[in-house]
This record gives C-alpha cells, structure tokens and sequence, in this order.
C-alpha cells in the first residue's frame, strides 16, 4: 500500500511539473537557471549547432554578467540582450525579465533582435619603428683601409636560477556528495499538562453511632491524548542567523486546494552567500526526490543569496488533484550546505504535510 501512495504522490508531481514547468527533457535545472529559459527550452543551449552551450558550460553552467556579455552566436548582440538581461542581473527563481516575445535564441546567429548591432571598432595598435644607429667613419692620411673591429668581448655571466623548493600544499579532496538523504530534525511536540481538578468540599451527614461510616468511590482519571497537529510555519522574520524556513500553504490537502512550497533562505549578511549549494528534498517514506526536477539523482539550486531573505519557488501553485489517494507523514526538507557540500550551512528547515481524498 505504501509503495502505491509514493508512486501515486510522485506521478502528481510529474503532472505538475510537465503542465507549470518548462520542459525538461533534456535537464530541467538548466532551463530555470537561464533567464526566459521557457521560451525556447532546451533548444537554448542543445539547437543543431548551438554556439551558447560552450561559453554556458565554461560559466559553471550559472548565469553570470559576464556570460550575458558574451556574443555567442557572433550575430553582433549580447546573450544578455537576447535573453532580455542585458546586464546578467537576473537570478534563478525570480521572474522573467523583460518581455518573452522579445526573446531570441543566444546560440543561433539567424535568430536575433530586429535591427542593426552597433558595433564596436576594434583599435588597431600604431607600430613604432625601431632606429638603428649609423656608425661615423673617420677620414684618415693614409690609404683607406676597411678598418677591423677589435674588441675586447665582455662575458655575460649567465645566471642561473636557484630552484626553490616546492611547498607542500595539501589538497582537500571534496566530500563526493552522495544520495544519502539529509537526517530530519526532530521537532518535539508540546503537549499541555492538565491542571489538577479542584476540590470542592461536599457536607457529608454524620451517621449515627454504631453505623460503619462508607468509603466514599475513588474517581478513576482516564488520559486524554492530544494529537500533534504541524502547523504552517509562520514567516521567518528577520534573519539573526543563516537557515532555511520551508512554507506550504496548509498541512492537510483535498482535491480542489491550492498546494506549492517556498523556501525562503536568510542570510543575515552583510556579505553575499556565493556557491553555497540549496537542496530541497522531497522525503516520501524514506524515499529521497531532489528538487527541481524531483528525481532520485542528486540535484539542487545554485543562486547567489544577498543579505536578507531570498524567497525561492519550490514548487509552483498548483490545484490539489483527486485520484491520488490519500498519505500522511511526508516531508519536505531545505538547507543550504557549504560549497563542497561537506557540511551544513546554518539551521535546515522541514515542512511536514498530509492529503485526503
């Protein structure tokens, strides 16, 4: 029964990902780190003699300024220009910038905006010749001889240079990140004591003499479970320290809700957190799916996180469907970790939800 809860779970969010994300045949994480990446898909880098996927592999396949610099196409504008970024201020899980029908394909030299480039003349470098002296002949009495030059050759010491040897440096050896899943937080559940009932004394008649005075019953207490209900986590509020707060609308989904989940990162600065890796992960009874693309394989978000809160779309809105049965227990993990991936980075956040028929 498990078994056909998980499938059923990862085929919804297959259905989601294939009607609200852009296509992913070929890696989904690499459209969404592109800016307008939806508009041409996996053709933006993998078209029949693409010229973008070489400069894009050499950026660390991030968007970069300086990879929207780049004319990779040689069609006389920018990557930036024709992504609609000129500047590669846009980071992945922002909107869009500018207008997609203005978009064109940066790998592909017949695919560019309407208009001329203006172009950029190239300085050509002014060659300063070199004067070469022009030797004084003195006049003599005497018949003109070829005089010979007599000179008295000057040694050139030839330096040799010492070797310095080389320091040891060792060499960290990244932790080879593996599918192993990020433990989950245990989040105690407070659970309210009861207050002690009070006394209210009861005037009980004296019997008379030679009566057995009866032992009034004692009253049997029976506990009362109170169940631990996750709520939705509040806002995160200001950011005192780095970590990861995971939000979804509700706890408890039916068909007909709105589902979706954010995680917002807090940095509390004042540096850039740059090349620290985000994972979210989809934990479904101990089976591990990593977002974006929600597979088993290893993946995460690669962003630069400014000081503050970054809000980052893990899964967009979508309508709860029906026909899915029904689960409890499943969790959705987000943390940041350092950049070899070695250990975490700031507290991880967890959001546990359930759905119904």
């Amino acid at each position: 029964m498990k078994r056909v809860v998980i499938l059923g779970l990862v085929g919804c969010l297959y259905i989601v990902s294939s009607v609200f994300l852009p296509d992913v045949s070929a890696n989904t994480a690499d459209v969404s780190k592109i800016p307008n990446g939806a508009v041409f898909s996996c053709d933006t880098c993998h078209s029949s003699g693409n010229d973008f996927i070489g400069p894009y592999n050499s950026a660390g396949r991030r968007w970069t300024a300086a990879l929207a610099a780049l004319d990779s196409d040689g069609d006389g504008y920018s990557n930036g220009v024709e992504l609609q970024d000129p500047t590669g201020a846009w980071v992945q899980g922002q909107p869009a910038p500018g207008n997609p029908n203005l978009v064109t394909n940066p790998g592909e030299a017949s695919s560019h905006p309407a208009g001329t480039p203006t172009v950029t003349p190239t300085r050509t470098p002014t060659r300063t010749p070199t004067r070469t002296p022009t030797p004084t002949i003195v006049p003599t009495s005497t018949p003109t001889r070829t005089p010979t030059l007599t000179g008295t050759p000057t040694s050139t010491p030839t330096i040799t240079p010492t070797p310095v040897p080389p320091t040891s440096t060792p060499t960290v050896a990244p932790s080879q990140p593996t599918n192993t899943p990020i433990p989950a937080t245990s989040t105690p559940t407070i659970t309210p004591t009861p207050a002690p009932p009070t006394s209210t004394p009861t005037d009980i008649p004296t019997p008379p003499p030679g009566t057995a005075t009866p032992e009034p019953p004692t009253p049997t207490e029976i506990p009362t479970e109170t169940p631990a209900i996750d709520t939705p986590t509040p806002d995160p509020g200001p950011c005192a320290d780095p970590r990861v707060v995971v939000t979804m609308p509700q706890v408890h989904f039916i068909p007909g809700d709105t589902c979706g989940c954010t995680a917002y990162v807090c940095n509390p600065g004042p540096d850039t957190l740059t090349g620290y890796p985000l994972f979210a992960v989809l934990d479904a009874y101990g089976s591990y799916f990593f977002a974006p693309g929600f597979t088993p394989a290893l993946d995460y978000y690669m962003l630069d996180f400014t000081a503050g809160q970054t809000a980052v779309i893990v899964i967009p809105a979508f309508v709860w469907p029906g026909g899915v049965g029904s689960g409890d227990g499943v969790r959705i993990y987000g943390a940041l970790t350092t950049p070899d991936m070695s250990a975490l980075y700031g507290s991880m956040g967890q959001f546990r939800f359930s759905w119904s028929e």
